[in-house]
């Protein structure tokens, strides 16, 4: 009498698996969160190096620095308003904007 073959996986195998799938995820979550904050973080100050550039372009345009980003949108200096997380940028204080949060700032080089 032949033995019938078993090909399933056992209890301890599939346990196996899913213990070093639980370790990568353990692994990957942590990193691909602070890669996300660092991309948000250089999204910011990418956008206000820009708001900066034109801001001081309305300047030497108008003689006056924009009041607001919204300003610099409605004279074609921007084509949309950046946003920071959702957040629009506001007031401009001598060509300079600062995060809607505060978070992400870095010096105009």
């Amino acid at each position: 009498m032949e033995r019938k073959r078993n090909h399933g996986f056992t209890l301890t195998e599939l346990m196996i698996v899913v213990v070093v799938i639980g370790v990568l995820v353990a692994v990957a979550v942590p990193v691909t969160h602070a890669a996300r904050k660092k991309a948000e973080n250089n999204a910011c100050v990418q956008n206000q190096h820009i708001i900066h550039t034109e801001a001081v372009r309305y300047f030497a345009d108008h003689g006056v620095h924009p009041d607001d980003t919204q300003e610099l949108v409605d004279h074609d200096y921007l084509q949309t308003m950046p946003l920071c997380m959702g957040k629009k940028y506001g007031q401009i204080v001598d060509g300079f904007v600062t995060c809607p949060d505060g978070l992400h700032t870095e010096p105009i080089q």
